[in-house]
This record gives C-alpha cells, sequence and structure tokens, in this order.
C-alpha cells in the first residue's frame, strides 16, 4: 500500500476516534458537527429545482426520499455539502486565465468570505490548499504536494476547523489525502475506493462493492458538469426562471445507476478492510485471498474486531 495512504489511513483513525465520548467506534453519535449550508431565498416548485439548490447551498430540505437514498446508496451524499468537489472546476478555470499572485489574491479574498460564514469549513480548506500552491509557484519554490496536503491541514486544525466541524475535517483530511497520495489516476480511484470502505467501518454500516466505484466516477463527472449547473442557478435567480437541464441530467443517471447496480453488500468490519487492503494493494495475494473467508466463522471476525476496538 502507498505508505503516504497507509499513514493518513492511521492518523484519520485517530482523528475519527480523537472526538469519541467513550473511545468507542459503536458509538455513532461520538462526533458533532454543525452543517455546511448556505442560506439563499429561492422559492423552487420542481424535484429538480431543489435538487439543484441543495448542490449549490447544501441545503437538502424539500429533497424526497428517493432521490436522497440514490445518492445515498452510491456514496454522493458529499456532492450535498459545499466542498472542493463544488469549488475546484471553478479555480480551475480560473488558473487558464490568471497567473499565480492574482490567484492567491483570490483564493485569501474566498478564505476571508467562507471564514465569516463560520459554516463553510469545507471551501476554507480547499482555499488554504490552493493559496499554497499558488503562492509557492509565484515565489518559485518547488514544494511536494503532499508537503502542501499536510502544511494546509496542521494551518486548517491550528485555525480551529477541526473544533468547530470535526466530522468535516476528518472526511476532507481522507479524501484529500487520496488524491494527494498518488499522481496516477488509477491508483487515486483505488484509493477513494478504500477510503469509502474505511467510511462505512467507521459509521458501522454495510457497503455494497460496486457503490464506491460508480460513485468515484459520477462524483468526477459532477465536477466537470458543476460549473455549468452554478451558471444554470445563476440565471435561474436573475430571470426567475426555472433552468435545470444540467441538473435533471446528472439526477438521471444517478438514479439510473442506483436502480440497476447489483446489491452485493458486505458489513465494513475490520476482516473486510484487511481483505480490501490486500485485494487492492497486493493483487499477487489474491488467489490466497478467495478461500480465506471460508476459514473465518463469524464469531471470529466480531473477536478480532472487538480485540482491535479495545
Amino acid at each position: 500500500m502507498n505508505k503516504r495512504y497507509l499513514f493518513i489511513i492511521l492518523s484519520s483513525f485517530t482523528l475519527f476516534s480523537f472526538q469519541s465520548k467513550k473511545l468507542h467506534l459503536f458509538n455513532n453519535s461520538f462526533i458533532q458537527h454543525k452543517s455546511n449550508k448556505l442560506h439563499l431565498n429561492k422559492k423552487c416548485n420542481t424535484s429538480d429545482c431543489k435538487l439543484q439548490k441543495a448542490f449549490i447551498t447544501g441545503n437538502k430540505k424539500g429533497l424526497n426520499r428517493g432521490i436522497k437514498k440514490a445518492y445515498k446508496r452510491l456514496h454522493l451524499n458529499h456532492l450535498f455539502t459545499p466542498s472542493g468537489v463544488h469549488l475546484m472546476p471553478i479555480l480551475f478555470l480560473l488558473k487558464i486565465y490568471l497567473k499565480p499572485l492574482a490567484l492567491c489574491i483570490i483564493t485569501l479574498g474566498l478564505f476571508f468570505i467562507f471564514q465569516s460564514t463560520n459554516a463553510l469549513f469545507s471551501l476554507e480548506r480547499i482555499t488554504i490548499i490552493k493559496f499554497y500552491y499558488q503562492f509557492s509557484k509565484f515565489i518559485k519554490l518547488k514544494i511536494s504536494n503532499p508537503a502542501i496536503y499536510f502544511t494546509s491541514f496542521i494551518t486548517s486544525f491550528l485555525i480551529g476547523n477541526f473544533s468547530k466541524s470535526p466530522l468535516s475535517f476528518c472526511y476532507s483530511y481522507l479524501f484529500l489525502g487520496s488524491i494527494f497520495s498518488s499522481r496516477k489516476f488509477f491508483e487515486v480511484i483505488k484509493l477513494f475506493y478504500f477510503s469509502n470502505i474505511f467510511i462505512s467501518f467507521i459509521d458501522c454500516q454495510e457497503i455494497n462493492i460496486f457503490s464506491p466505484l460508480f460513485g468515484n466516477f459520477l462524483t468526477l463527472f459532477f465536477t466537470i458538469l458543476y460549473p455549468l449547473i452554478l451558471i444554470s442557478f445563476a440565471l435561474s435567480l436573475t430571470f426567475k426562471i426555472d433552468l435545470n437541464i444540467f441538473t435533471a441530467l446528472f439526477n438521471e443517471i444517478v438514479v439510473f445507476v442506483s436502480t440497476h447496480i447489483p446489491d452485493i453488500s458486505f458489513k465494513a468490519d475490520l476482516f473486510l478492510i484487511f481483505f480490501a487492503g490486500i485485494l487492492l494493494f497486493k493483487q499477487k495475494s489474491c488467489v490466497y485471498l478467495l478461500i480465506l473467508p471460508n476459514q473465518f466463522s463469524v464469531n471470529e471476525i466480531e473477536r478480532l474486531s472487538k480485540t482491535f476496538y479495545i
């Protein structure tokens, strides 16, 4: 396994456990956090309009259960929280036309705007990362991406992001860490897949083995589509019309995939993490691992898990 990612997984486990009142993973309410929402006065009469508003503001009020279930099934709930998925494509477009100094000023300004809301902590972290990255380019100082990543999260921790919204901080730390741990696209996909299993383990939930894979590619597609969704939203506010074509397109794809993926789920326990880790990162061991599930009883797995929890 990638050594950087292994460190991120272990430190993520520590961060998740740090907020536990009883230091016990089965206590699912151990992390209290503020929701990352923007409040915009826009009346929505259609489901697509409500979904578009949820993408922009993080406010899921009014979404029907079917849509929420489809997004949860594919591990796409993070799309309802303003984060790097939403901000990065916009900064990428600005990067094409602006020089590093201009981008430093813009990201610094955005940071203070997001900080003033006392809610958009994920966006704060992204602006910190982008500021360090662009500033290093401006002063022509070669700093590795992992160094920028860790420096950014240390900064984020010191300014109180973790204490204000620990769950958001942990999720950002884990999934952004997956990106910064490798420059290879398919390696990052594997890291994201494993991170989803790890999150299911922390939450003591079952995981569909296909959901994280489809969810990762749909997240990538959403990142490409988001600037168009944002423009549509702005036009809707300006001209008082419902312009939701791109939101409707994305939603149709999500609902279709969620409905048609095979329902093969497992409880994300310590044994599954061990199995998935070796399967994903040490492929030569796959043949031997095929017989392991038959050699371990449920009681043995539970005993190993309890030992790990203590």
